[in-house]
């Protein structure tokens, strides 16, 4: 893998050949010996920087020139070689989204693909309220789960931590003497695991649908339940796999303590995680 001169992750590139995409045609002989051959395209050897789902689309540059890559199907390991043709000269080729879609970039049990200790892992497990406020705000959702404005927005991650270091304070009075404190902090634990709950699954069906993505489940029947079973039993799995989905970790880095999740916490806009403002 290579850097251009921003930083970004490029693929390892070779010259494989010149391959013209149609013979010469030629003319009638009468009207002079003339021939027209459409410009050849480069065809290439990339080197995959990462696995990576079909369809995901990156970044690479040929003869100083960069270009859009298209995974094929099936998809590619890390290192893998494969071949594409370059763009003609002068044919727009700009990554416009660099978040995959029709699939998640990896299977819900990659929590740790970045590292036991890196903050898409444990965040989820130790502050599932924070986490979930940072996939929520990546999305620029409100803290009900639905879309708002920046205003809005910009208090979800706030609103989450503060309940969810609320309840967590409450569960040191759980072994209050008294009944009726006793079931009143029992009644608000149980509103906030009802509330992460449909927030998680709200989340998840939104990232779904804002990147095509399908349901992945054995039985077609239990489908359209995949985002209500998925969050009820594997919540921090759910919310890892979103933090790693909604972010390139191979490039931006990771922030326990900011609304994004990430070094530079300014709120992001849709499709690309990358195009922030502040």
């Amino acid at each position: 893998m290579t850097l251009n001169e921003k930083g970004n992750p490029l693929a390892a590139l070779s010259h494989k050949s010149m391959a013209p995409s149609a013979p010469p045609q030629q003319y009638d002989n009468l009207h002079g010996a003339m021939a027209s051959v459409e410009i050849a395209t480069p065809i290439v050897d990339v080197t995959a920087p990462a696995t990576l789902p079909a369809g995901y689309r990156f970044e690479a540059v040929f003869d100083g020139r960069k270009f859009e890559v298209v995974v094929p199907a099936g998809g590619v390991e890390k290192g893998q070689v494969f071949s594409v043709s370059v763009p003609p000269q002068g044919e727009s080729s700009t990554v416009s989204n660099r978040i995959v879609t029709a699939g998640f970039k990896d299977n819900i049990f990659g929590c740790c693909r970045y590292g036991c200790c890196h903050p898409s892992c444990c965040v989820p497990y130790f502050c599932i309220f924070c986490a979930m406020g940072q996939v929520m705000t990546r999305l620029k959702l409100t803290w009900y789960a639905s879309p708002g404005s920046a205003a809005e927005v910009r208090k979800t991650y706030i609103i989450l931590a503060v309940i969810g270091i609320f309840l967590f304070l409450l569960s040191f009075f759980v072994h209050t003497n008294s009944l009726l404190i006793l079931s009143f902090i029992s009644l608000l634990i149980f509103a906030g695991s009802i509330y992460l709950i449909v927030i998680g699954i709200k989340t998840r069906s939104y990232l779904r649908q804002k990147y095509n993505i399908p349901a992945n489940t054995c039985c077609p029947c239990f489908q359209p339940c995949e985002d209500c079973c998925i969050t009820y039993y594997c919540m921090s799995c759910s919310t890892s796999q979103m933090l790693r989905h909604t972010a390139e970790y191979e490039k931006d880095e990771a922030n326990c303590c900011t609304s994004t999740g990430l070094a530079n916490s300014t709120l992001c806009p849709l499709p690309t995680a990358q195009q922030c403002s502040a």
